[in-house]
């Protein structure tokens, strides 16, 4: 919903309010010359085809539609800007794994609902596990909360193994030790 941002840490993008039709306009009257992306015109883009396709219809369906998603996209921002700074004043302890980390069930489960799914996301991603889907970050989240153990399939062969103390995050095959 964030939508793409004109300023993200170091990365300005100074023309993105501009339509793509006015900028090709204000170049054309000072004589400038500039390039097109030949991958915009394909369809098998799904990008190109929101673009060609879906906004067109949704414009025609409702004149408003672009400003309301540009006012939508900017509440995302917002909003996403206010949970990132609420999960940098969150003090977790972390426990380094040999592939891996441990945070404490406790914890998290102490955590605003509306807050535990993007504190899992943001651990998931920072700890190199890479983005997951919303039914998986879910299914993590209603574990902390059980306390039940359950081990959560990840992208790329990983587990998230949450127990009645901890929540291990794991790269690798999960593997159990039998004890005599």
């Amino acid at each position: 919903l964030c939508a793409m941002q004109a300023r993200r840490g170091r990365v300005v993008r100074p023309l993105l309010d501009w339509s793509p039709e006015a900028l090709r306009a204000y170049l054309k009257e000072r004589g400038e010359r500039w390039r097109e992306d030949e991958t915009n015109g394909d369809a098998v883009y799904t990008r190109n085809r929101i673009r060609a396709e879906v906004m067109p219809a949704l414009m025609e369906a409702y004149p408003g539609a672009v400003s309301a998603l540009c006012r939508l996209a900017c509440a995302a921002q917002r909003d996403e800007a206010y949970f990132e700074a609420e999960i940098q004043q969150l003090s977790l302890t972390r426990r380094k794994l040999v592939d891996g980390v441990a945070l404490i069930r406790e914890e998290l489960a102490a955590v605003d609902a509306a807050l535990l799914s993007r504190v899992l996301a943001h651990e998931l991603t920072e700890r190199g596990f890479g983005t997951q889907d919303a039914q998986t970050i879910a299914r993590i989240a209603a574990a902390v909360r059980s306390g039940d153990g359950e081990s959560v399939n990840l992208t790329g062969g990983a587990h998230a193994c949450t127990g009645g103390r901890y929540v291990c995050l794991i790269h690798g095959q999960v593997s159990v030790l039998e004890t005599p």
